[in-house]
């Protein structure tokens, strides 16, 4: 088996944010960063029809390294963005499932080994900001979850 590719890795995170138990009790599924940001498509419809939004940011790079054989130890940031319409949420309609109590189970089905894939590195918690709060915009409270994942590239 070989190791999943840069391409793999948001629709994986999306995976197991989606096969929580609590998010798939209430028909809550992530959202997968494209670079249309802030019209990503499903984001609105879902801070509208549900009250909560989760999104796969985007790959980001933070500093490797490169050996003289080619080898690539590339450090990929992984963002993790939960946007919750606080009104709409705590509604009827909405999912009862709050910013924080999402970041949590966030928290629960992202890091580790990679489930249900071929062999690969962990996926870590970010050790200098695991996590942000933003202030509440507009009535949207959102907030960041970041992690880390080590990954390999073998020169061919």
């Amino acid at each position: 088996m070989s190791v999943m590719t840069l391409e793999q890795i948001q629709p994986f995170v999306k995976a197991l944010i989606d096969a929580h138990p609590q998010f798939l009790a209430k028909g809550v599924t992530a959202i997968i960063d494209d670079g249309t940001y802030p019209k990503l498509p499903g984001l609105e419809k879902a801070l509208q029809n549900k009250g909560l939004a989760i999104i796969v940011w985007e790959l980001m790079g933070l500093p490797g390294e490169s050996a003289a054989t080619g080898l690539s130890n590339l450090n990929l940031h992984i963002a993790i963005v939960i946007k919750e319409n606080i009104k709409l949420n705590s509604d009827v309609h909405g999912t009862g499932i709050h910013a924080k109590t999402a970041m949590q189970y966030v928290l629960e089905c992202v890091p580790g080994n990679p489930k249900r894939t071929p062999p690969g590195t962990p996926i870590k918690l970010h050790d200098e900001e695991p996590f942000e709060i933003m202030e509440i915009i507009n009535g949207v409270r959102t907030i960041v979850v970041n992690f880390t994942k080590e990954h390999r590239i073998n020169p061919i």
